[in-house]
C-alpha cells in the first residue's frame, strides 16, 4: 500500500498537466517559426562619366611623371653622396633629393583618394585598373623611399 501512494501521487500530478486551461501553450510560437530573410538590394552605381574617367587619368599620369622625375634625381643624388659625410654638400642635396621624392609619394596619396572617391560614387574598370597600378607604384615608392632614407644614415 506505501508503495501505491507515490505511484498515485504521480498520476494527479501529470494529470494536471493535460488539462486544458487559461494559461499559454507551449506550441512554437509565429515569431518563433522559420522564415527567409531577404537582404535589401544594393543601389546600381551609375559609370562614370568619360569627362570623369579622363581626368583623373591626367592626375595619374601627372603624378606618375614627377614620381619617375624625382626618382631619377633621388638616384642621381644618392650615388653622388655615396661616401659622403653627413652633413657635407653632396649628403645635403640628397636628403633634399628625397625629401623632393616624399613629396612626389605623397602627390600619389592624393590622387588615390581622388580615385577612390570617383569609385564610391561610379563604376569604371578602367579607374579600377588604375588605381591597381596606383597603389602598386605607391608601395614600390614608399619602399624606396625608406631604402634611400636608410641609405643615408649609414
Amino acid at each position: 500500500m506505501r508503495a501505491v501512494y507515490p505511484a498515485l501521487l504521480l498520476t494527479a500530478f501529470l494529470g494536471g498537466c493535460a488539462i486544458p486551461g487559461p494559461w499559454p501553450s507551449l506550441a512554437p510560437r509565429p515569431a518563433e517559426s522559420e522564415r527567409t530573410i531577404v537582404a535589401p538590394a544594393q543601389p546600381v552605381k551609375a559609370a562614370l562619366a568619360p569627362a570623369e574617367e579622363a581626368r583623373l587619368t591626367a592626375l595619374w599620369r601627372t603624378a606618375e611623371g614627377q614620381l619617375l622625375t624625382r626618382d631619377a634625381a633621388l638616384s642621381a643624388a644618392l650615388l653622388s653622396a655615396k661616401g659622403s659625410a653627413a652633413g657635407s654638400e653632396r649628403w645635403i642635396a640628397a636628403q633634399q633629393a628625397l625629401s623632393g621624392y616624399e613629396g612626389a609619394v605623397a602627390g600619389l596619396s592624393e590622387v588615390r583618394e581622388a580615385l577612390e572617391a570617383a569609385l564610391d560614387a561610379a563604376t569604371s574598370p578602367a579607374i579600377e585598373a588604375l588605381k591597381t597600378q596606383l597603389v602598386e607604384k605607391q608601395d614600390a615608392a614608399q619602399l624606396t623611399a625608406a631604402n634611400a632614407a636608410a641609405e643615408l644614415s649609414r
